[in-house]
């Protein structure tokens, strides 16, 4: 009867470990879709917006839409990763 346990016990050890790895998988895939920078996103109506980040990508300097209007963030403070006034 002790074996049996030690038996279901294991194969439940290996179950959970396998949908373990399985949701890493997943979140490793969603996080490297976040994180690929993109420089151009579309909008619903096939125009462009544009995207420029800073030099060590952490943050969007600016975004310029399909009108040609400019958003820029002018300071950044990279201890707290926000934009400073």
């Amino acid at each position: 009867m002790e074996n049996c346990c030690k038996t279901v016990f294991l194969t439940w050890i290996l179950q959970a470990s396998i949908g373990y790895v399985r949701v890493l998988q997943v979140l490793m895939l969603m996080l490297l879709y976040i994180f690929i920078y993109r420089k151009d996103i579309p909008t619903p109506f096939d125009n462009i917006t544009l995207l420029q980040y800073d030099p060590k990508d952490l943050f969007i300097e600016s975004t310029t839409d399909p009108i040609g209007n400019v958003t820029r963030i002018e300071n950044f403070n990279y201890r707290v990763l926000a934009p400073s006034g």
